[in-house]
């Protein structure tokens, strides 16, 4: 055998494995876990100011028209704790005491 049938026989085996590896490769699927890429809009508190906010992606708050209030983390995402000015809106006030009273 030439030189030259050798280079093409090893230049295919070695495109040949690479193929092969790439279809046995197993892909992940972030959404697959069912949550996907998301940070759940927990309460969170600002320190400096001690107003309260809601925990979201910096660009969601931008979208929102909302106030950077500091940083929140949920899971391993950091994100805005964002102030939204109609976050309240739709929400019953807080209660005093979760005491519950029983009447006979």
């Amino acid at each position: 055998m030439d030189n030259l049938s050798r280079c093409s026989l090893v230049l295919i085996f070695i495109i040949f494995e690479i193929v092969a590896t790439g279809i046995t490769t197993p892909v992940w699927s972030p959404q697959s876990a069912g949550f996907g890429r998301n940070i759940r809009h927990l309460p969170c508190l600002s320190r400096r100011t001690g107003e309260t906010g809601v925990c979201m992606f910096a660009f969601s708050c931008a979208k929102a028209n909302g106030t950077h209030l500091g940083t929140c983390i949920d899971r391993f995402y950091f994100g805005s704790c964002c102030k939204v000015a109609l976050q309240n809106e739709g929400l019953a006030e807080p209660l005093d005491s979760n005491h519950i009273f029983e009447e006979s």
